[in-house]
């Protein structure tokens, strides 16, 4: 126990007498404080470092952003013409498919004026059948109706 506390009293003194030693020493404050501006100058630099990479940072990200945009809008952009490209081609064609049908159908009335009219089909339609259709269901209304006419007045 004795040992200890002559170990603890020897340490003491050792570390007194070695602070007030150094903190007297004008050598040892110089080296001080130059370490102390070099340690202050390094964390401004890292603080400038760290700013400088993040400003770098957001600026590469929107050119990324921006390339990729641009990409993908190149992308689209030769799809969409070729779209309107094919939908173009079709809307010629299904004019010329017209055009013929009625130029068939109008050379098939001249030739067979006397006989029964031409067919005249439209997407799929006869258009004569339809029109057949519709007139002949307004003819039948008419005549149900001046029979009735005729029933009352008989009545």
């Amino acid at each position: 126990m004795a040992g200890k506390i002559f170990g603890q009293f020897l340490h003491w003194i050792a570390t007194e007498t070695i602070v007030k030693t150094l903190a007297n020493n004008r050598t040892f404050q110089r080296v001080v404080l130059k370490f102390d501006k070099f340690k202050t100058e390094a964390e401004r630099l890292a603080e400038e470092k760290a700013t400088e990479v993040v400003k770098q940072a957001s600026q590469t990200a929107k050119t990324a952003a921006e390339t990729a945009s641009k990409q993908a809008k190149a992308k689209i952009d030769p799809l969409l013409a070729q779209a309107m490209l094919n939908a173009e081609a079709r809307t010629k064609a299904l004019r010329e498919s017209a055009k013929e049908t009625i130029s068939t159908a109008a050379k098939g009335s001249a030739d067979n004026a006397s006989s029964k009219p031409a067919e005249v089909i439209i997407g799929g339609y006869n258009v004569n059948t339809f029109f057949r259709t519709l007139t002949s269901g307004a003819s039948n209304s008419s005549s149900n109706t001046t029979n009735n006419n005729e029933q009352k007045s008989n009545n």
